[in-house]
């Protein structure tokens, strides 16, 4: 595991000048297990509008995001809030599949046996560093994204990379942050 210097952070914090923020989507509708194409709510566009505007100043030289359109949405509202010229960029490694995903028949086939449900619970082992089966541990995912994110990002810059909350939980328990509480919508994790 390479060393990963990560903390907690949250809406309403400072923008970092450098480094990586990985934060979650803005809120979405949808439920507890949402469908990949749940839109973003019209909290979650205001919200993502706001961090734009509260952000205005402090321009990331990149902007990644989930290829999952909740994601890429709350990446435009921000940069289109902020009128921020740089653009956005897709990468799968930030989810659909994300970097732990290494046998997508095998998790819906235990999905299909014992139902939606297991996704948390396969969720909660990831991040908590237990073997899933059809997964990467969640260091060798970690440290896979890890390695991709520091390739997009300059030294002296700033990289805002749109996510999943289990992405960021299992980005903070490697560096060994709690995992109890999950992400909430646009918080996260930033990463020096």
């Amino acid at each position: 595991m390479q060393d990963l210097n990560a903390h907690h952070w949250n809406f309403g914090d400072p923008a970092p000048e450098r480094g990586i923020l990985l934060i979650r989507h803005a809120h979405r509708t949808g439920g507890l297990l949402p469908p990949l194409d749940a839109p973003l709510t019209e909290e979650g566009v205001r919200a993502a509008k706001r961090l734009g505007l509260e952000w205005s100043a402090a321009k990331p030289v990149r902007i990644l995001t989930s290829p999952v359109e909740r994601c890429r949405r709350t990446a435009e509202y921000c940069k289109d809030a902020a009128n921020w010229d740089v653009e956005i960029k897709t990468n799968p490694m930030l989810g659909d599949p994300g970097p732990f995903v290494t046998d997508m028949q095998q998790i819906k086939q235990r999905v299909e046996r014992e139902g939606q449900r297991s996704i948390i619970k396969m969720l909660r082992a990831l991040a908590g560093g237990e073997p899933v089966p059809g997964m990467r541990h969640r260091d060798e995912g970690v440290d896979a994204l890890m390695t991709e994110l520091r390739r997009s990002n300059e030294p002296t810059g700033l990289l805002l990379a749109i996510t999943h909350d289990y992405i960021i939980a299992c980005v903070l328990a490697a560096a060994g942050q709690t995992t109890d509480l999950w992400a909430a919508p646009l918080c996260g994790a930033w990463i020096e």
